[in-house]
């Protein structure tokens, strides 16, 4: 379960990264902006695969996770690229979207749902969350950017 969960995270960066470069091929004068987002996201994914990895050679660990929860908001992520594939989102939009998902990471404590014993597993979920919270400053920040207009 644990191994899964790993895993089942690192699915959802990649639905982040794919979601972000969609948006990216939607707003070719902002691109760079989405494109970093996205490869931070392919890295987070990478992590979590390996500690993945790791984990199931140590199957007697456990984690409070609840694989549905996941489950579900990887789902959502993958709707919202769904319809951004249908017509164009506006940036403003994009934005909008893409800070609920980070901040939602962050209030939803996904990243300390998992065993903590572990020093490398307690270092790349630090990191993962130091990260997502600078995506979602990053975001907040081009938001703010854009003015009430």
């Amino acid at each position: 379960m644990y191994a899964e969960s790993l895993r089942l995270l690192a699915a959802n960066e990649m639905a982040l990264e794919s979601l972000y470069r969609e948006y990216a091929s939607q707003h070719a004068d902002r691109a760079s902006f989405w494109q970093e987002l996205a490869a931070e996201e392919r890295r987070h994914a990478s992590w979590l695969e390996q500690r993945a990895g790791e984990a199931r050679q140590n199957a007697d660990l456990q984690g409070r996770f609840k694989i549905e929860a996941i489950l579900a908001f990887t789902q959502y992520v993958k709707d919202q690229e769904v319809e951004a594939r249908r017509g164009e989102v506006p940036f403003r939009k994009a934005l909008i979207i893409a800070s609920y998902i980070e901040d939602a990471l962050i209030e939803r404590r996904f990243f300390e749902q998992l065993p903590m014993n572990d020093r490398r597993l307690k270092q790349t979920l630090t990191s993962l969350q130091r990260a997502t919270k600078n995506h979602a400053k990053m975001i907040k920040d081009a938001l703010a950017q854009l003015g009430t207009g």
